[in-house]
């Protein structure tokens, strides 16, 4: 009687484990050649199986397009009577694809083959679906980028971001290449930057200042000074127009290479008591 209810608790305690788990356990007596599954095995993959179906290399539920994987697992494990452990679809009589996962356990006969194979199903669909979601994800960030960057390359253009709450800088190659080098936070949250040409960097500064307090799109063109890698650190200037989009928070711009020689007007916005405009530096002065 004691041996009774002890039995009964444990297959409580088994049964309120397998739910929780989402999970499912089977027998599988290729002596006795009966098959055995509990309630929650039905559950998970959809239906009963006979032993005929049971002792197949693959279920009949099982998608096919995952059934040569499958066969092919199963018959390594069984010739070598290891443990393992499958992923693979399965299609529910609603014909809903769910993900679930096998694992098994083999028993083997004095001759080494097998007896019996004890196995437990469990439901990885919301698991698998995410992990495929977030690989889908990755791709498409990756090819995002390498689109990103062909297209920055041919434009002879390149992207940066300051983030004043993280205080972090971060640019794309292409901006290095473009302006020669990286930058610092530091550097970066200057009004002018230190490439910036000394006769355009008042203009640059009060523009900067103008602009960073609108998130409109604000544009300008502004020289450069390249410190090129020679003996004798010669330099060149190289015009780049600016392309920034100013915020509270966050200042993401595209600069690009520019060799326009005519003069441009563009939309900058103004406060209601507007300051004096800096004066625009003359083309006519930059060195060639």
């Amino acid at each position: 009687m004691q041996a009774r209810r002890e039995a009964r608790r444990s297959g409580e305690r088994l049964r309120i484990a397998l739910k929780a788990a989402r999970a499912g356990v089977y027998e599988t007596d290729f002596e006795e050649e009966t098959f055995w599954c509990s309630p929650e095995f039905v559950q998970v993959v959809g239906r009963e199986m006979t032993y005929a179906e049971a002792a197949q290399l693959g279920w009949p539920m099982v998608h096919p397009d995952d059934l040569e994987n499958v066969r092919a697992d199963i018959a390594f494990c069984r010739a070598r009577l290891a443990e393992g452990a499958v992923e693979t679809r399965v299609i529910l009589p609603s014909g809903v694809t769910r993900w679930i996962q096998l694992q098994a356990e083999y028993r083997r006969k004095p001759d080494g083959s097998p007896a019996k194979v004890i196995g437990l199903v469990l439901d990885i669909d919301a698991r698998k679906r995410q992990e495929i979601a977030l690989e889908e994800a990755r791709r498409e960030a990756q090819a995002n980028a390498e689109r990103l960057g062909f297209a920055l390359e041919a434009a002879h253009a390149g992207v940066f971001e300051t983030d004043l709450d993280r205080r972090t800088f971060w640019c794309s190659p292409e901006f290095a290449g473009l302006m020669g080098r990286q930058m610092t936070f530091e550097e970066a949250t200057g009004y002018d930057w230190p490439m910036t040409h000394p006769q355009d960097a008042d203009f640059v500064r009060r523009r900067v200042g103008e602009s960073v307090a609108t998130p409109a799109k604000n544009v300008m063109e502004s020289r450069i000074v390249l410190r090129r890698a020679t003996p004798n650190g010669s330099s060149t200037a190289r015009c780049c127009t600016r392309t920034a989009r100013a915020g509270c928070a966050r200042w993401s711009a595209s600069p690009s290479t520019s060799t326009s020689a005519s003069a441009r007007s563009w939309p900058w916005w103004r406060p209601s008591a507007p300051p004096r405009p800096a004066p625009r530096p003359s083309r006519s002065s930059w060195p060639t």
